[in-house]
């Protein structure tokens, strides 16, 4: 895994390719005197994002940066193997594809950290690699909900929430289904959509 902060200064409009044989979380972390976009076309959407955002981009998935005329562009990339991420991370990550300019407060925040981590260097690669990997857990995270037939995250949530709290209980299947509104058939189909992992 490899972190990389990056400035850009009086850049004039310009696109850059993000393709890569590893998977790329982007995060522009501050645009001052224009903006930028990431996406899976050369050309600049329509869309407007305002600030700090981030993406990840599979690997192997055609990706372009967008700059417009920019006084200042700050940036944070991180490049790694997906056969390196822990498994339910890499389970949801494969199936959720990539995610463009979310500006999710947990995913910014661990950015912010981590860009602080590299400029001032007094952190060690384990802990770069924690917050990167906290990064890359909450997209896979945000991508859990669009797996084909999964549980929403308001139903993971309940479910994961029943468990822990009874954990000295013997909780049944039909239990836990019932406890989210569904069949004990669809439940266990839908968990090992969202999870990778049979409940």
């Amino acid at each position: 895994m490899t972190a990389t902060l990056t400035s850009r200064r009086g850049e004039q409009e310009g696109v850059v390719e993000l393709t890569s044989g590893r998977t790329i979380v982007h995060v522009s972390l501050e645009e001052v005197g224009g903006r930028t976009q990431i996406g899976s076309s050369r050309r600049q959407s329509e869309v407007a994002h305002g600030g700090a955002h981030a993406s990840l981009v599979p690997a192997g998935v055609s990706a372009w940066e967008w700059f417009g005329p920019i006084t200042l562009h700050r940036r944070l990339m991180i490049q790694f193997d997906l056969s390196s991420a822990p498994g339910l991370v890499r389970s949801n990550l494969e199936k959720s594809g990539p995610r463009w300019m979310t500006e999710d407060p947990a995913i910014l925040q661990c950015s912010a950290r981590l860009a602080h981590a590299l400029e001032v260097g007094t952190h060690g690669r384990r802990f770069v690699s924690a917050i990167a990997l906290a990064m890359i857990a909450r997209f896979a995270e945000l991508g859990s909900t669009f797996a084909v037939g999964g549980l929403s995250r308001e139903r993971l949530r309940k479910a994961q929430d029943f468990l822990i709290g009874n954990l000295s209980a013997d909780v049944t299947m039909s239990e836990l289904a019932q406890r989210v509104g569904l069949s004990e058939s669809h439940f266990v189909r839908a968990f090992k959509a969202s999870t990778g992992l049979p409940p």
